[in-house]
């Protein structure tokens, strides 16, 4: 019976060392694919594959939007007030959409009360939105005038951090040919829009 229990005893101990070294190789062996998941999370062609597929995601995206009749559309506002942030956004944004709003006569995000502020400005570039810039002609329709106040409005937005965008808006009774020569040596697209 002694020597009975003693091969039992004995049983148990190395089925009980097997497991701890069982175990012991496991976690080793967990510990080993970890190290290499994060070799390859930080690895620079795994960075460029997570890259690319997340491109293609937002490609998908657009083609998805395009085959829904989803475009961009142009919201004309008098300014950047509130409520481009507080309804119009959430709007287009339900829609899947994106929208382009207007800067006017050099006022920033940010600087009157009534405005969205930066913050909001950034998000919603940040979401896709588009910018233009419009400064008003004054009531003598002359050029000079309008490029010195189009030359102030761009100081002053590129002063505040906001890049000149590639659109401009004016209104049809605003319109010179000539201004397409100012907007295009001050890095405006050719795409204009007329209201």
């Amino acid at each position: 019976m002694k020597i009975l229990a003693g091969i039992i005893t004995i049983a148990g101990i190395v089925v009980l060392a097997f497991l701890i070294l069982d175990n012991k190789a496991e976690q080793r062996k967990v510990q080993q694919v970890a190290a290499e998941d994060e070799k390859k999370t930080q690895s620079l062609e795994y960075i460029e594959m997570e890259e690319l597929e997340n491109q293609d995601k937002e490609k998908q995206k657009e083609l998805k939007a395009k085959a829904n009749g989803n475009q961009d559309i142009l919201i004309t506002v008098d300014g950047i007030d509130k409520s481009l942030y507080t309804t119009v956004y959430p709007g287009v944004a339900g829609l899947e959409s994106r929208g382009t709003f207007i800067l006017k006569d050099g006022i920033a995000p940010g600087e009157r009360p009534e405005d969205i502020s930066r913050e909001e400005f950034d998000d919603l570039v940040v979401n896709g939105w588009n910018y233009a810039y419009s400064v008003s002609m004054q009531e003598d329709n002359n050029l000079e005038n309008w490029t010195a106040l189009l030359d102030a409005a761009i100081g002053h937005w590129n002063e505040c951090g906001i890049g000149t965008p590639d659109v401009y808006v004016c209104s049809a009774t605003q319109y010179q040919e000539a201004m397409d020569v100012v907007l295009q040596e001050r890095v405006f697209g050719v795409w204009k829009i007329i209201l």
